[in-house]
């Protein structure tokens, strides 16, 4: 007589809590987070050194029931009070406000101290005053922000600190600039003849002197001496400042298609043109050692050959 089959409930249960321990089953990937302390105090604190800085979730953050979270220093001897921070991947509604921080001095226990709570983002704010305890008088300045903030991939919670508020802005600062004329004639052709206005522009800088914005205008003008039109311009990223350059080094410049430049014309030769900061192509760029940007003009003989004017204009970080 065949022997029945026997059925293991347990083992069949076992072996479905084992899949469901797969991301298939819907269990979501989480992001963490790195701490980045920067100290920038032009002395030691006597309060110590930031070892964690800590916060709360909003409603938005899936899955946080416990509501609040840590950043440690990385010192791996040092006890974080919260579980450390973490988000589910593209949780890109999850708001996350600092409310503390802990400071550990040379010897003895380490001390909480809080200033208005802030969520952060990916920009620093104002610099913010710690007390401690979060009463009495201001002990240091700090400031933080989240790279990436929509928590697409691991991030960083940048934290800044000092006994100065200016230099616990974030880094803000307004890059300086200036300007140089030269010119590329092809075989007695007439270069255009223009003044280039910079004092409008505007850039602002991170901590690591990477430019964030960039507002006004550069303001070109037709030269009152001789003035001679152009007809077609381009802003360029090739450097033409640190030597006269040679026709051919413009040239190439102005035609240099590859590197995103763009031709535009002098629709209206009799009245200022305005180039939008945007076109310039700043933001991003690390200005720690100088950046430059050639406006180049173009004007055409008979025979449709270019003469340029080179207008240089160097973007200095500012200290």
């Amino acid at each position: 007589m065949e022997k029945p089959i026997k059925t293991s409930n347990t083992t069949l249960l076992a072996a479905a809590l084992a899949l469901c321990a797969i991301p298939a089953c819907g269990m979501d990937q989480n992001v963490s987070a790195h701490g980045q302390i920067i100290d920038r105090t032009t002395h030691a604190l006597s309060a110590g050194s930031v070892k964690e800085i800590k916060g709360s979730y909003s409603a938005a953050c899936k899955d946080r029931s416990s509501g609040t979270w840590s950043v440690g220093d990385g010192d791996v001897s040092f006890t974080l009070d919260n579980a450390p921070l973490s988000v589910v991947l593209n949780n890109s509604l999850c708001r996350l406000t600092m409310t503390s921080v802990r400071l550990k001095p040379a010897s003895g226990p380490a001390a909480e101290y809080s200033a208005s709570n802030r969520e952060l983002a990916d920009t620093y704010g104002s610099p913010l005053a710690f007390k401690l305890g979060g009463a009495g008088s201001t002990v240091f300045y700090g400031n933080a922000n989240l790279t990436p903030a929509d928590f697409s991939a691991d991030f960083v919670l940048g934290f800044l600190y000092s006994e100065d508020p200016s230099a616990a802005d974030g880094g803000s600062k307004t890059a300086g600039f200036t300007q140089q004329y030269g010119s590329a004639t092809f075989m007695g052709g007439t270069p255009p003849n223009y003044t280039a206005t910079v004092s409008g522009l505007s850039l602002a800088t991170d901590i690591n002197n990477v430019v964030q914005s960039a507002g006004g205008v550069v303001v070109l003008t037709n030269g009152v001496v001789g003035p001679h039109l152009g007809t077609e311009y381009v802003v360029s990223k090739t450097d033409l400042s640190s030597t006269a350059p040679t026709y051919l080094e413009v040239y190439n410049a102005y035609n240099a298609s590859s590197m995103g430049e763009q031709k535009l014309l002098l629709a209206d030769l009799s009245t200022p043109l305005n180039i939008p900061a945007a076109d310039l192509r700043l933001v991003g760029e690390d200005i720690t050692a100088d950046k430059t940007r050639a406006i180049i003009i173009a004007n055409f003989d008979a025979g449709g050959n270019p003469s340029y004017e080179v207008i240089t204009v160097t973007f200095h970080n500012a200290q």
